[in-house]
């Protein structure tokens, strides 16, 4: 892959603006519309070229980004479908704290994690680290079951 030259930074280019939409709320939208076909054409990559496992996270990555996109759908049907396919989605303002709490905890679990497997992590700290990670990644997980229990158990307030 690395000797397609300007593709190989055409993709990176790509996924970090891709990346960075998705990260501001305002425009998640779009990231998780721009990064589908990005996503689609490194598992069609990764299949055909046979690499060994790494379908399976490309697979999972491109799983997420399809999740994102249904989870707009209400957004792009007017777009695909004209205005009549258009309909109202009442948004919730109550959102369970430990469930974003729990999702926090992911994301600093995944960038140790990232840390880690570049090497950036030193040494001596690395078994603990990953053990830490492990842990980290059952309590993250934990809160955002125990959000997803009381949101199904709580009413959600009036408008």
């Amino acid at each position: 892959m690395y000797q397609t030259g300007l593709y190989w930074q055409f993709i990176g280019a790509s996924q970090l603006v891709a990346g960075a939409l998705l990260l501001i709320p305002a425009t998640s939208t779009l990231g998780a519309a721009m990064f589908l076909p990005i996503a689609v054409n490194i598992f069609v990559i990764t299949v055909s070229l046979h690499f060994t496992g790494t379908p399976v996270i490309t697979g999972l990555m491109l799983l997420a980004n399809i999740f994102l996109v249904c989870w707009d759908y209400h957004k792009f049907a007017p777009v695909l479908f004209g205005p009549s396919a258009a309909y109202d989605v009442a948004e919730s303002p109550w959102f369970p704290r430990v469930e974003v709490r729990g999702y926090q905890l992911g994301a600093a679990t995944g960038s140790l994690l990232v840390l880690w497997t570049r090497s950036l992590v030193p040494g001596t700290l690395r078994g603990p680290a990953l053990v830490t990670c492990g842990v980290a990644v059952a309590i993250a997980v934990g809160m955002v079951v125990i959000g997803w229990f009381r949101a199904s158990r709580t009413p959600a307030p009036s408008m």
